[in-house]
């Protein structure tokens, strides 16, 4: 299937996808689709990530003639919103999978901002619609652009890319550092990030601004007076570490701590 060539399927007022779509579109067969959905249905909330069709819902659902493909005798059928498509890309995790749902994102869920600009060059075109509407469009067109923000996924990107700064900072989540300090840094990155570009939340990040978002993030770096802080959390387990061990390999204790990990626990405890 050519992803420009998705029918469109709607129900409560928003753009949806079947799991044959979901299935078709990442790569992977509606067995597998329906598999990580059983696993992991704790996650999917009804009227949030799905729509579940059953009985008269579902026959007036498929008599009014969206799509083929469905018999009228269906059992049930389940419809995928926008952040159900991210939870079933989460659950695949391949390259493809993530390609295809951010180009569902652009080209499919928001179509709104298509459709305005559609509308707008139909008004160009036909002498009776006054300046005054044409006007009206292109207002709500650059309101859309300015207004909207990240998608879930976009939000999933930027937290992800937090996350990949912070553990090269620390060297990792298990090491003494990064469990006693971490939770300071990432306040602090996000502290920062809002402050940046004048936000309440990395959730309500314009659109537009998502690349500059990601950009930001991946060049931050704590101040001074953290990092210091942050020597001088691994230096103390170090010296610990000197008192106890000998470091027979040579190599900083890196072949002791990755074998025996429960030293950090105990030194924690502490």
């Amino acid at each position: 299937m050519k992803l420009n060539q998705l029918t469109p399927i709607e129900s409560n007022n928003q753009r949806v996808l079947t799991t044959a779509q979901i299935a078709d579109a990442y790569g992977t067969n509606t067995d597998v689709v329906s598999r990580n959905f059983t696993r992991n249905k704790a996650r999917y909330k009804a009227g949030k990530h799905y729509y579940l069709l059953k009985g008269e819902d579902l026959r007036a659902f498929l008599s009014n003639g969206q799509f083929d493909g469905y018999s009228k005798n269906t059992p049930k059928l389940y419809l995928w919103t926008e952040s159900g498509a991210l939870l079933h890309a989460k659950s695949l995790n391949t390259n493809k999978a993530w390609d295809v749902y951010m180009y569902l994102v652009d080209f499919y869920f928001r179509h709104r901002v298509e459709e305005l600009q559609a509308a707008l060059e139909k008004s160009d075109k036909l002498c009776e619609v006054t300046f005054d509407r044409i006007a009206e469009l292109k207002g709500q067109v650059a309101d859309l652009i300015r207004t909207a923000t990240v998608a879930v996924g976009e939000q999933e990107m930027l937290r992800l890319a937090a996350r990949s700064n912070i553990l090269a900072l620390f060297g990792g989540k298990n090491t003494v550092s990064y469990r006693l300090y971490a939770r300071r840094v990432y306040k602090t990155l996000w502290r920062e990030y809002r402050k940046h570009f004048r936000l309440d939340s990395y959730r309500n990040t314009p659109e537009y601004r998502f690349c500059d978002g990601l950009d930001f993030i991946k060049a931050w770096e704590p101040g001074k007076w953290q990092r210091k802080a942050i020597k001088s959390i691994e230096r103390d387990f170090y010296n610990y570490l000197e008192t106890f061990f000998d470091d027979k390999d040579g190599d900083g204790y890196r072949k002791l701590l990755a074998d025996c990990p429960a030293i950090v626990d105990e030194y924690l405890n502490l």
